[in-house]
């Protein structure tokens, strides 16, 4: 996978180089993800601060190409179960936690401007790291030592969609309101997605 990302990356550099315009872009906002299935996956559900930057070019006036990097925060959710321990009622806390960053690229199709706002539709393909962790204190509470942390790694290879708002300010100066969505599918029954909106600056040259 990582000798195709890299040939990946230099096509998009070699196209964004002999573009006829290029662009630079950075957002911030959030990274929400939602698995399906059994009751167990939910809780990995959760939403994080996210920041992404971006580089690009136009192929031609409507047609543009974009190489992003994101990198999202780490989301937790904890649940507790209470067992009866010699008779009496103690609480195992287990805490999930979640991790999602991805290398994408992208070609879009720009529609002419109106009212000093054009709209990017996007479909591309992203690499993707998404790391979990599960942390339990069960043996703690019923063997009284340390319990273990589970670490699990996926990288994920797939498809992605998204829109920009391109909002002129000034001659290359833009706002762009940003969404990005692709599915997660980690293996077995556990698969869900990710919906990125933000909010950034774009600066064209």
């Amino acid at each position: 996978m990582m000798r195709g990302l890299f040939t990946l990356v230099v096509v998009l550099a070699a196209a964004t180089a002999s573009a006829q315009s290029g662009f630079v872009q950075g957002t911030f906002g959030g990274d929400i993800k939602r698995f399906s299935g059994d009751a167990s996956s939910s809780v990995f559900d959760g939403t994080s601060q996210l920041f992404a930057i971006g580089a690009g070019g136009h192929l031609t006036p409507h047609w543009t190409i974009l190489a992003e990097l994101d990198v999202g925060g780490m989301s937790s959710q904890t649940t507790t179960t209470s067992v009866a321990i010699s008779g009496q009622a103690r609480d195992i806390h287990n805490t999930y936690t979640s991790e999602r960053r991805g290398l994408s690229a992208l070609a879009g199709y720009e529609t002419s401007a109106h009212h000093g706002v054009q709209m990017v539709y996007y479909a591309g393909l992203s690499f993707s790291t998404f790391r979990r962790e599960i942390a339990s204190d069960a043996e703690e509470v019923v063997l009284q030592q340390p319990a273990p942390t589970s670490d699990y790694t996926d990288r994920l290879t797939g498809p992605i969609v998204g829109i920009d708002a391109v909002i002129h300010l000034a001659p290359h100066l833009s706002l762009v309101p940003s969404l990005r969505a692709q599915g997660l599918p980690l293996g077995g029954d556990l698969g869900g997605h990710s919906i990125r909106p933000s909010i950034g600056a774009r600066v064209s040259f």
